[in-house]
């Protein structure tokens, strides 16, 4: 590397994330902790749930590719882990500085080892990207915004110096919460929601919704009338049976039931204020339903199973049955 010689910073990110989970466990209204990610096997158009049931620790790892002058430190590339890291969590990235005969190629693999409240252990890993000969490997502990800068090549007079820095910020997510009251009007104005199934397949096109008409009302019900799941009943406040299945998020309601994912979606207005708010499931019936839909009704908990009843007769009387 010569002395007089500009730097060329050429950055390849191999996007190798492979993100391992020690707590991701589907919870239930009772119980359950840590996160739930419900993805399709195999199919890209499958929504994911992303959502946790008691606090959880996480930590954004920024990390600098750095120059260390005489006089300072220059920064060549600065990025970031994806965010919410969490313990069993893996990284691979490729670096290039300078040009192909006389640069330097470097393979960083990190994987979070532990962390608390109090900061983080990172195995991190670098190697020479042609040789593959190991420049620096170490377990590195590291409190909540400490940093830590690790060096790995030297410019031949000494004057230059490569590093890379690394700060973690560990943060909490927050769990899933109950939204705190009622809202005066549920449901989908004109032109109506859509309720569709696994990211692809439209249900139901009709909209609706329903008002609070007795001020002693304790719930407000989605009722999704299914081929494949039979009566599944939805509601952002708890009610006898139910249990978190999914949440409300702005104009979206979307949750899980025996491995498919349902999301009510509003053309218009957003279903509860901003934010991401539980979202309550009972199937209040198993037998599957020839033509799928969807309505909504206010009730007592005590009145939910004759409210059902009203509903599924007065569906049959219409379709002649």
């Amino acid at each position: 590397m010569k002395k007089n010689v500009n730097l060329i910073l050429a950055l390849t990110v191999c996007g190798i994330f492979l993100l391992a989970s020690l707590g991701f466990l589907h919870g239930q209204q009772s119980g359950g902790i840590g996160g739930v990610r419900i993805a399709g096997a195999g199919d890209p158009t499958k929504p994911i749930l992303n959502y946790n049931l008691e606090p959880i620790l996480t930590v954004d790892l920024t990390q600098e590719i750095i120059e260390i002058l005489p006089g300072g430190t220059n920064v060549l590339n600065s990025s970031m882990h994806p965010e919410g890291w969490r313990v069993g969590s893996n990284s691979l990235f490729g670096v290039a500085l300078g040009d192909k005969r006389d640069g330097i190629s470097v393979t960083v693999a990190a994987k979070l080892l532990q962390l608390d409240q109090n900061g983080i252990v990172l195995d991190l890993r670098i190697s020479d990207g042609r040789t593959k000969a190991v420049l620096s490997s170490q377990q590195l502990p590291l409190q909540n915004y400490q940093e830590a800068i690790i060096e790995f090549a030297t410019s031949t007079t000494g004057n230059r110096r490569l590093a890379i820095r690394i700060l973690p910020t560990i943060k909490v997510k927050e769990p899933l919460r109950d939204y705190p009251g009622m809202v005066g009007f549920f449901g989908t104005h004109s032109p109506g929601g859509f309720l569709i199934l696994n990211g692809k397949e439209v249900l139901s096109r009709t909209g609706g919704g329903v008002t609070i008409d007795n001020p002693e009302t304790d719930g407000q019900h989605f009722c999704a009338i299914l081929s494949r799941s039979g009566l599944l009943v939805v509601s952002y406040r708890p009610f006898p049976g139910a249990a978190i299945k999914g949440y409300f998020q702005n104009r979206h309601l979307i949750f899980e039931w025996n491995g498919d994912v349902y999301e009510w979606a509003s053309m218009d207005n957003m279903f509860l204020p901003e934010g991401q708010w539980a979202a309550y499931l009972w199937q209040a019936l198993a037998t599957p339903f020839d033509k799928p839909g969807m309505s909504l009704f206010a009730c007592l908990p005590n009145q939910l199973q004759t409210r059902l009843d009203q509903m599924l007769k007065a569906r049959k009387e219409r379709e002649g049955k």
